[in-house]
């Protein structure tokens, strides 16, 4: 199942559930009422595409620009580029000969570090379901869940998720887990596919490409279930309130407080 056929089948993902807690009247007008455009994939985000797609099938899905659409300064070449266009597949990413080059150089190397290390290595085996699509249905919230994991080795209840970053030491890739919620990645993934075990594989985008696996352990999901419980609950309740939806803090002033890093000078 591509990504477009997931996208359309009913069902609130962990990504809903991370757009809905940043910003109550953000979600409403991308998701709702579709009065905003959805934010385009960042750089990092398409690059983090393809190396899943690369290690799952050792090939790209990238439809490379011929020299004759593009005019000698890299413009589009009006009828030619309009010809050559129409036939590209929508799943495929277009990028210029030279990006394609660079794309598959480092997901080459990517690969090759993934496979020598002894633990990461397990996600290129025959056995692990790639893009696997799970449905659940929240038992205190009534919603209907869906998720697309990344890696799934049913047998041993155990899922993988791969994560491109700009640096995989454990200090720094636990930041990112908390700020870009990944915990909340793992439990809703977990629950869904009645799976024991969470791995995250920590790629960084950069030479040498090093690669960690981290485990989602017991302190991550237990943090991660009692925010998602209240932020299921929370748009449970909402879903039926005309829109906009406002955030909770709205017309309030909001005490704001130093972190507990700042203390520490």
């Amino acid at each position: 199942m591509n990504r477009q056929t997931y996208e359309n089948i009913p069902g609130w993902t962990q990504s809903h559930a991370k757009a809905f807690a940043s910003c109550r009247e953000t979600y409403w007008h991308e998701h709702i009422a579709k009065t905003w455009p959805r934010k385009p994939s960042t750089p990092e985000q398409l690059f983090g595409m393809d190396v899943e797609t690369f290690l799952e099938r050792g090939e790209l899905d990238l439809a490379i620009i011929p020299s004759g659409v593009l005019a000698s300064n890299g413009a589009k070449r009006g009828k030619a580029w309009t010809e050559w266009i129409k036939d590209q597949s929508s799943d495929l990413r277009i990028v210029k000969q030279h990006e394609a080059e660079a794309i598959t150089t480092a997901c080459d190397a990517i690969r090759e570090q993934v496979a020598g290390h002894q633990f990461a290595a397990r996600i290129l085996d025959d056995d692990i379901r790639w893009q696997q699509v799970v449905f659940g249905k929240c038992e205190y919230s009534g919603l209907d869940l869906k998720g697309m994991l990344d890696c799934l080795d049913a047998e041993a209840g155990t899922v993988w998720d791969v994560k491109t970053t700009s640096d995989a030491s454990p200090d720094e890739f636990a930041k990112q887990v908390l700020r870009y919620r990944y915990h909340w990645q793992a439990a809703w993934y977990l629950e869904l596919a009645c799976a024991d075990e969470f791995f995250w594989i920590a790629i960084q985008s950069s030479p040498p490409y090093r690669v960690e696996v981290y485990e989602c352990g017991h302190d991550w999901l237990t943090m991660a279930r009692n925010q998602i419980r209240e932020v299921r609950l929370s748009y449970a309740e909402q879903m039926d309130r005309p829109g906009p939806w406002r955030n909770p803090s709205h017309g309030k002033i909001v005490p704001l407080f130093p972190p507990a890093w700042a203390w520490r000078g």
